[in-house]
């Protein structure tokens, strides 16, 4: 509809007909649009470019929420104050941050060989007591992204994990509720 209407406005401007827009736009609705010509989306900002760029071919399309999601559950817990805590966040990374990123980089490039999703199982394995809910989500999307079945108690382990941060979560946000 604001599509019609933008064509409507740049059609009748180049006619100097005496109409006005509101004439000419059912209900008058092409004044109180404050669209600018040919601009289809707001510009973004560096920092949004700079996000975009980050998470271009490391993270699949259907998992940047669950990325961004886990990112600032990270961010939260674990931020310095000041220039040390940029500058630990830009350089030191934590094994399962790691992790992590290689699998979500597998997945985007459809690498599927047995032996590297066998020592990512391995390595979870290690880690999955280290691992908050978003980190398990993370890790079972990938498992299933990459159709992975070689450790049948590796699932069961990553969705009894969320389970229980899950149950942890909903006691939790009772006790404060009361």
């Amino acid at each position: 509809r604001r599509l019609l209407l933008l064509l409507l406005l740049l059609v009748g401007s180049g006619t100097g007909g005496g109409a006005s827009p509101s004439a000419r736009a059912p209900g008058g609705e092409a004044r109180s649009m404050n669209v600018p010509v040919g601009v289809l989306q707001r510009p973004r900002k560096k920092s949004e470019r700079l996000h975009h760029l980050e998470i271009l071919d490391k993270v699949p399309f259907d998992l940047v929420d669950a990325y961004e999601e886990r990112n600032k559950e990270h961010g939260k817990s674990r931020s310095a104050p000041g220039s040390i805590g940029k500058i630990l966040r830009r350089h030191r990374k934590e094994h399962t941050t790691v992790l992590l990123s290689t699998m979500l980089q597998a997945c985007v490039e459809r690498r599927t060989e047995a032996l590297l999703w066998d020592t990512f199982a391995a390595e979870l394995r290690s880690e999955v007591p280290r691992m908050g809910p978003a980190d398990c989500g993370l890790a079972l999307a990938c498992l299933v992204k990459a159709d992975f079945r070689r450790d049948s108690g590796l699932i069961p382990l990553l969705v009894t994990m969320l389970a229980g941060h899950a149950a942890s979560g909903a006691g939790t946000a009772a006790a404060r509720s009361q």
